[in-house]
C-alpha cells in the first residue's frame, strides 16, 4: 500500500526532526532537493530549507536542476 502525502509528510518528519511547510496550489516551494517519493498521487520531490521541508509534485525542470 503506498502512503498519502499526509502520511509521507508525517513519517519524514519523524525521520529528520524537520518540519513540514505545506505549499499551497500557485505557491513555490524552495530548498534544496533531498529525495523523490513516489506516492499514490503521484512523484514528489523533497525540498530542505533547513528549518523545514516541502512535499512539491515533480516536474521536469527538477531533473534538469539537478545536473
Amino acid at each position: 500500500m503506498q502512503c498519502t502525502l499526509e502520511q509521507a509528510a508525517k513519517e519524514i518528519a519523524a525521520g529528520t526532526g524537520l518540519v513540514h511547510r505545506l505549499v499551497t496550489d500557485g505557491q513555490r516551494g524552495a530548498g534544496i532537493y533531498r529525495r523523490s517519493l513516489m506516492l499514490a498521487s503521484g512523484r514528489y520531490a523533497m525540498l530542505d530549507d533547513g528549518i523545514g521541508f516541502n512535499l512539491v509534485p515533480w516536474e521536469p525542470v527538477i531533473k534538469q536542476r539537478l545536473r
